[in-house]
């Protein structure tokens, strides 16, 4: 017991049997998972470039930008979080209320796709001159693309598209 007291105090917690098996399990499985969420992203952030609706897209896997050429030189895969924003005349609010396979939530990163409005959501805390000196405006969205069918996940943002133009 001193051992593992002496062991806690010097390098924080430990953690459970049942949490390093998880952990095991979710390290075997996590270059898998990441071809998904790359292959998905890279489908995705080209659907939304051909969007009218949609004004801008952010992620490094696009050709011909910046952000490619260094991720083209520094990495493996582009990642799987797309940003983009949605023309001035549309409710980005609205956009994301009409998602269905998608969900919003704050927290990113999972094997689901998720997707935030960080005007409203991660950084409400800042004033919108703040917010637009940070580049977040009203109709900017942070998408974490997940290891879904890229078909339903492009069907599910397509259906909310068509809705902001009716």
């Amino acid at each position: 017991a001193e051992k593992i007291y002496f062991a806690q105090n010097a390098i924080g917690g430990i953690l459970s049997p049942q949490d390093i098996t998880l952990l095991r399990r979710g390290i075997q499985t996590l270059a898998v998972r990441m071809d998904r969420h790359q292959e998905n992203a890279l489908k995705l952030a080209k659907f939304l470039q051909d969007r009218d609706e949609v004004a801008k897209v952010y992620f490094p896997g696009i050709p011909g930008t910046r952000d490619y050429e260094i991720a083209t030189a520094e990495v493996r895969g582009y990642g799987a979080m797309i940003s983009f924003e949605l023309r001035d005349d549309l409710d980005a609010i609205q956009f994301v209320n009409h998602l269905q396979l998608i969900h919003i939530a704050v927290s990113l990163g999972a094997v689901e796709s998720l997707i935030e409005l960080p005007a409203t959501m991660t950084h409400a805390e800042l004033s919108p001159e703040d917010q637009l000196k940070a580049g977040i405006t009203p109709q900017l969205l942070r998408f974490s693309v997940g290891i879904e069918d890229a078909n339903d996940l492009i069907e599910d943002l397509a259906q909310s598209l068509d809705q902001l133009s009716k």
